[in-house]
């Protein structure tokens, strides 16, 4: 049920290349306008990958599972999800309001919530089926 801020990567390059054009400075939180929670982000997800499967654990649980599984999942060359930082990750309420930032560079997000940025990612950037890299084996 914590809340966490989400950017598209467009929006945040767009926000870069604002704060350049403008000559803004400083250190501002940025963000798209509305902080959801883990549950809102999977609901929208799972209605583009219909297939996806949450699991909810105790917090504890997963620091535990996590401290066994990634000493031997840490030697792989490719990332994983089952790590510590993870559940930290998971665990943490980190919203924010950058509507002043926004407002200073001038824009607006092009994908101002979680609904239009998750079907805009996979959209864009997935061509085929959407694979976690932590989970696709392939090498390219």
């Amino acid at each position: 049920t914590n809340q966490y801020s989400h950017l598209h990567v467009d929006d945040a390059a767009r926000a870069l290349i604002a704060a350049a054009q403008t000559r803004w400075a400083g250190t501002a939180p940025i963000a798209d306008r509305y902080n959801a929670t883990w549950e809102e982000f999977f609901e929208v997800l799972s209605t583009y990958v219909p297939r996806l499967t949450v699991v909810k654990i105790p917090q504890p649980l997963g620091y535990a599972g996590a401290a066994v599984v990634e000493p031997f999942l840490s030697g792989r060359r490719r990332t994983t999800l089952y790590s510590t930082g993870t559940v930290t990750g998971f665990n943490l309420d980190l919203p924010i309001d950058a509507q002043q930032t926004w407002d200073e560079l001038g824009i607006v997000p092009t994908y101002p919530t979680i609904a239009q940025g998750v079907p805009a990612t996979l959209d864009g950037y997935v061509h085929f089926m959407w694979r976690h890299p932590a989970w696709d084996q392939r090498r390219s």
